[in-house]
């Protein structure tokens, strides 16, 4: 076996050569040729049938590359034949990294090492490996397994990759043409082991921008604008863009330049004038822009003939301008206000004329209405302290009166009277006791004090507590007239009266004819009666009041004229001979007479009992019907 190795060291490397056989309808055969160092087995075999397995040895000192099975397939040797390696001089495959395998367990003399990877795996770089050397690697294996990278995939229009490769885990990375974008970041896929994720659902758009933040009344022409494309604008009905040049322009999806143009109201002018009329613009748009109302009015005796309201719609004024032409009006009556609780109405401001014992359901045109509070130290008056009778209504807010933040308040029937401008007037009569009061829940000290420095000071009662404080005038005087203010201590509170202190009297009246004038207290003196007092009328029997039944003396002057005493009746009426009367004879009555069968009446049959006392006619008779001959036919 030694005198073989020796006599095969110096022959060349075996070839295979596999010739395709097909002789007399024979299959395919094998032939080989010697092995430098070693040989096949059996010893000097040169050819294999068709499927036949192939031995082979390699002589002392030297090793197959491989441990590979071998055999003919259609006259080839599959796989080819290894050679046989000097093993002094050869290297087995080192220690390899993770997801390496080394391409052959031994590597001869002056060979790289070679090296794959696991799937999915790639080398990181081919320079870095080590070489065979005299059976040592001459340097250690730096190059490792990494997950493999992905190529640039095949991209849509317009898009371009960053870079030619993308290590593992990295997400693909594009950019777009000048003039495009991106249409979503989340239509790319990410490498994984040398395999892209996903596919690419994105796409480059042309560049656009979306319609920016516009001022007010101003609308884009188009949700977005596509690069290179100037902003497009329109203003709203009645309004106009200030300028063209004021507008930016889509540059790769952004504005260059800002919205500086303003979509401004159209103007219509000046409203033609209409003579004896004054125009005034009504509340909203002003300046005679787009939008802008105005209202004619006509001066005093002068009415409008067309619709009074204009309008500025787009530079124009709609409508024809109204005339004014010569007031021709029928004044009308206001019906008569009912009762306000705690509210004092004076007919055209007069204090003597009250409207609760005005006479009558209505009142004319004209007419206004002064309100004040019944008691003024105790409630404010809300609503409208002036109304005007005007076209059958009363202008402004009715009036009502609320409670005041604190009270003041009068004791001991003092009489008072209240002015149409809302002072307290007290006739001084005896001792009065003015009190000061604030809410209990406001937890502070009453405060009650007067301008007047000769007015009366005042002070608080054991029995009332700090929140209240009492004036005592005994008696009132003129001189004690001023505003007196009752407030809490820290001035949230507070509500402030006129008073006045004035002897006011009124005349004594003339008793009417036929009656007298009632006066219970006898409140007069030296024959002049005090401000607020009472009287009253009666009338004798058989007579009737003609007028107002009591009067009050208010501010110098009575309420309401004297009455008058008409008589109640007619003098009784007897039914004339031979007739009959029904009806009784108290003024209004009517009386009806009639006549017994066989007489006729002369004269009314219905007689009157008028104010005066008197009947509407004489009494009328009854007399004897004169007799009728009645002729029969034929006689």
């Amino acid at each position: 076996m030694e005198g073989k190795s020796y006599h095969y060291r110096f022959l060349c490397i075996g070839l295979f050569l596999c010739l395709f056989q097909n002789v007399n309808g024979q299959t395919s055969r094998c032939t080989v040729r010697r092995l430098y160092s070693g040989g096949f087995l059996p010893d000097g075999k040169m050819i294999y049938n068709n499927g036949e397995h192939m031995t082979f040895y390699c002589n002392d000192g030297y090793e197959r590359e491989h441990d590979t099975r071998y055999w003919c397939d259609s006259g080839n040797a599959v796989p080819s034949i290894p050679n046989c390696i000097n093993t002094a001089r050869s290297c087995s495959a080192p220690d390899l990294q993770v997801h390496m395998t080394p391409s052959r367990p031994r590597f001869p003399h002056g060979m790289l090492l070679g090296v794959s990877c696991e799937h999915g795996f790639e080398l990181s770089t081919s320079q870095e490996l080590p070489r065979c050397h005299q059976g040592r690697w001459n340097r250690p294996l730096t190059a490792t397994c990494q997950r493999a990278s992905c190529s640039a995939p095949d991209l849509p229009d317009h898009m371009t990759p960053s870079r030619s490769r993308f290590s593992h885990g990295t997400l693909l990375d594009v950019s777009c043409e000048h003039g495009f974008q991106l249409s979503r970041s989340q239509g790319l896929p990410r490498c994984h082991q040398g395999v892209w994720s996903g596919s690419i659902t994105a796409t480059c758009q042309r560049a656009s921008c979306s319609a920016p933040d516009l001022p007010d009344h101003m609308t884009p022409s188009r949700s977005r604008f596509y690069h290179g494309m100037l902003l497009g604008v329109s203003c709203e009905h009645g309004f106009q863009l200030s300028t063209s040049q004021g507008l930016p322009r889509c540059y790769k999806g952004g504005w260059i330049g800002s919205v500086t143009a303003t979509c401004q109201r159209v103007s219509c002018g000046h409203p033609a004038n209409a003579s004896h009329s004054t125009i005034e613009i009504l509340p909203g748009v002003q300046g005679y822009l787009h939008g802008t109302r105005v209202r004619y009015s006509c001066s005093d005796g002068w009415e409008i003939e067309e619709t009074a309201e204009r309008e500025c719609v787009n530079g124009q004024w709609i409508g024809s301008t109204p005339e004014c032409r010569p007031r021709v009006r029928i004044a009308r009556l206001c019906p008569r206000p009912g009762y306000i609780s705690r509210v004092v109405q004076y007919v055209n401001g007069l204090e003597t004329n009250h409207l609760a014992t005005y006479p009558h359901d209505e009142l004319p045109e004209g007419t206004f209405l002064v309100s004040r509070c019944s008691l003024p130290g105790e409630y404010v008056l809300r609503g409208s302290a002036n109304r005007t009778c005007f076209d059958g209504g009363w202008t402004g807010e009715q009036p009502r009166c609320v409670n005041a933040a604190t009270r003041i308040s009068f004791q001991n029937n003092q009489p008072l009277e209240v002015r149409s401008d809302g002072t307290i007037v007290i006739h001084p009569r005896g001792q009065l006791y003015i009190y000061c009061r604030i809410p209990y829940y406001s937890n502070a000290r009453a405060i009650f004090e007067s301008d007047n420095q000769y007015g009366p000071t005042a002070e608080y009662w054991d029995n009332y507590g700090p929140s209240t404080m009492v004036m005592s005038l005994n008696t009132p005087r003129t001189s004690h007239s001023g505003r007196f203010t009752c407030r809490s201590d820290d001035s949230t509170l507070s509500h402030t009266v006129h008073v006045q202190f004035a002897e006011i009297y009124c005349d004594s009246p003339t008793a009417p004819t036929n009656g007298e004038i009632q006066d219970y207290d006898n409140g007069w003196r030296h024959e002049l009666y005090y401000m607020g007092k009472e009287i009253t009328f009666t009338c004798n029997d058989d007579y009737t009041l003609n007028g107002a039944r009591r009067m009050t003396c208010v501010f110098g002057e009575w309420s309401h004229p004297v009455p008058t005493c008409k008589r109640a009746t007619c003098e009784e009426l007897h039914p004339p001979t031979h007739g009959i009367k029904m009806g009784g004879n108290r003024v209004g009555d009517s009386v009806l007479i009639g006549c017994n069968q066989g007489y006729q009446l002369q004269g009314e049959p219905f007689l009157d009992c008028q104010e005066s006392g008197n009947w509407s006619h004489p009494l009328p008779a009854c007399v004897a019907q004169e007799p009728v001959d009645v002729q029969t036919p034929g006689t």
